[in-house]
């Protein structure tokens, strides 16, 4: 699935529901599931846990991969990276 992949998790959150997963700021996990555009189906890495985030908790890890690669100090490369990094 070309829209999975690697996310990193902007917001620690806490699963509300057996269907959720924990995960904490700042770790990758990878997003396997993307048909409900709220939630997102997640694997956690350190763990192997899986389960829904909020769609809003994450974001694509290649986009900041490549904004911090690039050097680009461009307005619409900082645009692109959410500013609480």
């Amino acid at each position: 699935d070309p829209s999975a992949g690697r996310y990193i998790v902007l917001y620690t959150f806490v699963a509300r529901d057996e269907n959720d997963v924990s995960v904490e700021r700042g770790e990758f996990v990878t997003v396997l599931n993307r048909d409900d555009p709220d939630w997102f189906w997640v694997l956690r890495h350190c763990d192997g846990n899986e389960g829904f985030v909020p769609s809003g908790f994450v974001y694509p890890g290649h986009v900041l991969h490549s904004y911090a690669t690039s050097g680009s100090n461009s307005a619409t490369a900082a645009g692109d990276v959410p500013r609480n990094l």
